[in-house]
């Protein structure tokens, strides 16, 4: 395990982030009219600009000692001031996003139990972006600061080699094939303790029918 200087922790933490928020990015881009899409990637962009409001959070504390940093914070000053007015985004991610929509409750005894999220109060009363243009926009802001910070300290990361030399093994299925034949098994299970279930299946189409129509 290498050790890191705390500003090399950030080039690297904030790359990593960065190349997450890319495809993100990019495939939102390339739907911009498909509301599903846009759904599903919604959540992820608040995961992960919580995610990043974490890490620059942890830059503060380094500017007395790297004043370096403080530029960069002030170029970056409109983004994180945009961000921060969303201040319910961090409760949304850990009481609703984070934890398949159920939140940890104190009960009568000192007691605690996980109960269905409180939607109403961490999403819709709360200081959280519901429109996919501003979730968008706070997404775009903060991958131009990764970028921002990765070109303005990412030197001092130049001898430090963090990709990975082994070939990475293959785990899971690879093909469309493998995929269909796991689903006909599973679905025929599900036929064989509830017939009736099958008949919702009419008209399902095969993932390798789907790769064979591009």
């Amino acid at each position: 395990m290498l050790t890191l200087t705390p500003i090399q922790e950030s080039v690297f933490v904030l790359s990593a982030l960065k190349n997450t928020f890319e495809p993100a990015l990019k495939t939102f881009k390339r739907y911009i009219n498909d509301d599903d899409v846009k759904f599903l990637l919604q959540s992820k962009m608040l995961i992960d600009l919580y995610s990043f409001q974490e890490e620059w959070a942890r830059l503060n504390a380094l500017c007395a000692t790297h004043p370096e940093l403080v530029l960069t914070r002030q170029i970056c000053e409109p983004a994180l001031t945009r961000l921060h007015k969303w201040s319910g985004i961090r409760d949304f991610r850990n009481k609703v996003l984070a934890h398949g929509f159920r939140e940890e409750l104190k009960v009568n005894g000192g007691g605690k139990i996980n109960a269905p999220a409180d939607l109403k109060k961490w999403y819709f009363d709360a200081d959280v972006p519901n429109s996919y243009a501003e979730v968008l926009l706070l997404a775009e802001m903060a991958y131009f600061c990764m970028a921002i910070f990765i070109t303005r300290h990412g030197d001092s990361t130049k001898d430090i080699d963090f990709n990975y030399k082994e070939e990475a093994e293959t785990k899971g299925i690879q093909t469309a094939q493998e995929f269909d034949t796991a689903i006909s098994d599973f679905m025929n299970h599900i036929s064989s303790l509830d017939n009736s279930i099958a008949s919702s299946w009419k008209g399902y189409t095969t993932l390798t029918e789907m790769v064979n129509k591009k």
